[in-house]
């Protein structure tokens, strides 16, 4: 069947990203453009990257590292040039192939990149990684009325 879920051992990362964006684009009646994978440079002037969506960085072996967005004033090139000459994360290096999926309105692209998030769980992405909040006690309650 065309639409059933491969298992995640079938599918690569990529195919995982085609998979799901389908799938979101469906159940929210949107249509976005999957584009094919670059190389580190290979997306530079074209034109996907000048529009607002979200993207996917992977590394050699095809290990999804990071989810990102570009909405409103920055285009995914933008941020990808960002990404690639600030080198502040100290994964960046392992950084070999984009993926860019273009979305229709840049408001759209919030939603998808946390939904990718969720799903894909890319070792990088910080989305749903937060600290519990601490457990207060009753002693702890007590002493914060005084």
């Amino acid at each position: 069947m065309e639409n059933e879920k491969p298992s995640p051992t079938d599918m690569t990362s990529s195919h995982a990203l085609r998979y799901l964006v389908g799938a979101y684009c469906e159940r929210h009646r949107h249509s976005f453009i999957v584009h094919e994978i670059h190389t580190r440079r290979s997306w530079e002037a074209t034109i996907e990257a000048s529009k607002p969506g979200c993207y996917a960085l992977y590394a050699k072996d095809g290990d999804l590292l990071y989810i990102g967005k570009a909405s409103q004033q920055a285009a995914v090139g933008f941020r990808l040039w960002h990404h690639f000459h600030n080198r502040t994360a100290q994964w960046m290096p392992l950084v070999e192939f984009v993926q860019i999926v273009q979305v229709t309105e840049a408001y759209e692209a919030p939603s998808l990149e946390e939904f990718l998030i969720r799903e894909l769980q890319p070792r990088h992405n910080g989305i749903g990684k937060r600290r519990p909040a601490p457990i207060l006690t009753e002693a702890d309650a007590a002493g914060s009325s005084r």
